[in-house]
């Protein structure tokens, strides 16, 4: 379990460079909708890597929820 969470924080600690640099540039044009926003602004690879961290959240999710369901039984 540490493992994971220790590479689960290392996913996000990836992108806060990038997140960081594309939150002013969101605050100019908040008036897009965000999948044109992102098509215009995100790129391919920073895409890609959001994709994996959202994947390995989700994944996270349903294990710790399999653990909270093991040990209620």
């Amino acid at each position: 379990m540490h493992a994971l969470a220790i590479t689960h924080g290392g996913l996000c600690a990836d992108l806060e460079p990038a997140v960081t640099h594309l939150e002013p540039l969101w605050a100019e044009e908040a008036a897009l909708d965000v999948a044109q926003w992102e098509q215009q602004h995100v790129p391919p690879l920073l895409a890609q890597q959001t994709a994996a961290a959202e994947h390995a959240v989700e994944e996270l999710a349903k294990l710790l929820d399999q653990v909270v369901h093991d040990t209620r039984e």
